[in-house]
C-alpha cells in the first residue's frame, strides 16, 4: 500500500511540474516540494528512531502508574487497542489497562517489554500488534518469527501469566496483503497454543453474511474500527476474555 502511495504521489509531483514549468514558475514549485521532502523526511525519522514511541510510552505510564495498577489484565498492541477508547467498559467487569499506542510494531513491545509491561505485574495480558508490521510487503514468516520472539520474552519475564493473543483482523486499506496477513494469523494461532495461550480470531464478526467487509464498520482510513466496528469487535474479543481471565 505504502508503495502504490509513494508512486502516485511521485506521479501527481512530476505532473504539477511539468504545468509548473509551463506556466513560468517551475524553481519556485520545485523550492516547495524540496521543502516538503525535508519535513517529511524529518518525521519519518523522528518517527522510526524510536522518538515517537518513547514520548507516547510515557504518557501512558503516566496515565497508569506502575504502583497503582498492579495485578490488572494489560491489553498492549498498536493504535486498533489505542482508539479503543471504550475498552474499560465494553470488557467490565475484567480490569483492564489499555497500553494501546499507534503506530507501534511488534519489536517496540519486544523491546520495551522489561520497563513497560513487566514492571505492572500483570495477571493477564492481550495482544493485538503485527498489522504495522505489514505495512510494506513483508514476508509473514518474517513477520511470525518477530511475535514469536515477543511471546518467548512473555513466557521467559511474566512465567504463568495468562495470555489472549488476538488475530489481526481484515481491513479496507490493506486488503491487498490479507492473504499474508492470513497466513501470519495461522502461524501466530498455532504458536499460542503451543504456549498454552488463548487465541481469538474475530475476522467472522467483522465479515457480512456474504464474507465481504461491511466498511460502515471503518473510519474513513479504512484501517480503524469506529464505534459500530468496536461493537462487533467486542462480540468476540470479550467472550474469549472472561473464559481466559475470569
Amino acid at each position: 500500500m505504502i508503495t502504490r502511495a509513494v508512486s502516485g504521489l511521485a506521479v501527481v509531483v512530476i505532473a504539477c511540474g511539468v504545468t509548473a514549468n509551463f506556466l513560468g514558475f517551475f524553481w519556485t514549485y520545485a523550492a516547495i516540494v524540496a521543502c516538503l521532502v525535508l519535513i517529511m523526511a524529518a518525521f519519518g525519522l523522528w518517527y522510526r528512531t524510536g522518538w515517537f514511541f518513547e514520548r507516547i510510552r510515557r504518557k501512558k505510564l503516566a496515565q497508569f502508574p506502575f504502583a497503582d495498577n498492579q495485578g490488572r489484565v494489560l491489553m498492549i498492541g498498536s493504535s486498533s487497542f489505542q482508539y479503543w477508547k471504550t475498552a474499560t467498559q465494553d470488557l467490565a467487569p475484567i480490569d483492564v489497562v489499555n497500553l494501546g499506542i499507534g503506530g507501534t510494531v511488534i519489536a517496540d513491545w519486544t523491546n520495551y517489554l522489561d520497563n513497560t509491561v513487566v514492571p505492572y505485574g500483570p495477571r493477564g495480558l492481550m495482544i493485538y500488534a503485527g498489522l504495522n508490521d505489514f505495512n510494506t510487503r513483508a514476508d509473514p514468516a518474517v513477520v511470525f518469527e518477530r511475535m514469536q520472539r515477543l511471546l518467548d520474552a512473555i513466557e521467559a519475564k511474566l512465567p504463568g501469566v495468562k495470555v489472549l493473543c488476538l488475530g489481526l483482523c481484515p481491513t479496507i486499506a490493506r486488503a491487498s496483503n490479507w492473504d499474508d496477513i492470513m497466513k501470519f494469523n495461522e502461524l501466530f494461532e498455532a504458536a499460542a497454543q503451543s504456549k498454552g495461550f488463548g487465541y481469538v480470531d474475530s475476522t467472522p464478526v467483522i465479515l457480512d453474511a456474504q464474507g465481504k467487509l461491511q466498511r460502515s464498520l471503518y473510519r474513513f482510513d479504512g484501517i480503524h474500527f469506529n464505534e459500530q466496528g468496536y461493537a462487533c469487535w467486542v462480540k468476540a474479543v470479550k467472550p474469549a476474555a472472561e473464559s481466559l481471565f475470569g
